[in-house]
């Protein structure tokens, strides 16, 4: 007998067919870039500085929905203390803090040149920036707050937060008390932010679309 090869109607393992998918034909077995595998994992985490959200993200949290957080959490604005910062510890999210120093505020528009509390030489505090800084980071839900700044000096003045020690339950208290009874530190939600400070370009247009877009926010800060 002789051998007669396979003609063009009889494809071979050379040749795959419409039923054997090539390599530009992904299989189940060969996810494509818009479907995740088990190796890819996902995180959720919602950023808000508005304490009216603050109980639903504390049910998301409960829920074991987040991984970790972001929110606004200040000496003034401490409302994230009551329910969602203590739901992330017992869950052990994440949580980062945005606004500790309510823009600048806190420091120019409340407390100025003003002494020190008798506590900041006992926790290595050498200006009100770190003893700001410092009660937020000390609470135990806190992984770490986001300052900001456009200055190298006050990024120094920010770092030596991590210098010293954390305030506890007795001396995180007075951080808090002896700023509030001063003026301007109730009206900071409505105060122009970064006082005396104007970003042009990029900076001040993205704000002032913003404050387009958000009526209720504080005003440009005069130039």
């Amino acid at each position: 007998m002789r051998y007669i090869g396979p003609t063009h109607h009889e494809p071979t393992h050379h040749e795959p067919t419409h039923h054997e998918p090539t390599h530009h034909e992904p299989t189940h077995h060969e996810p494509t870039h818009h479907e995740p595998t088990h190796h890819e994992p996902t995180h959720h985490e919602p950023a808000h500085h508005e304490p009216a959200h603050y109980d639903i993200m504390a049910d998301r949290v409960r829920r074991a929905e987040l991984d970790f957080i972001q929110v606004h959490y200040s000496v003034r604005t401490c409302e994230a203390g009551a329910r969602l910062l203590p739901a992330c510890a017992d869950n052990g999210d994440a949580v980062t803090v945005n606004m500790p120093l309510e823009k600048g505020r806190l420091l120019h528009h409340v407390v100025g040149d003003r002494p020190l509390p008798r506590c900041a030489t006992e926790l290595g505090v050498h200006n009100w920036a770190q003893c700001f800084l410092k009660w937020v980071v000390s609470h135990p839900a806190v992984t770490c707050a986001l300052p900001a700044t456009s200055g190298p000096a006050h990024l120094l003045e920010n770092g030596g937060t991590r210098r010293g020690e954390l305030p506890d339950g007795a001396t995180r208290r007075p951080t808090v008390r002896e700023p509030a009874h001063l003026p301007g530190f109730e009206d900071i939600p409505t105060s122009p932010w970064y006082p005396g400070t104007s970003y042009p370009g990029l900076i001040g247009d993205a704000a002032a679309r913003m404050r387009e877009r958000s009526p209720w926010r504080p005003p440009a800060p005069a130039t």
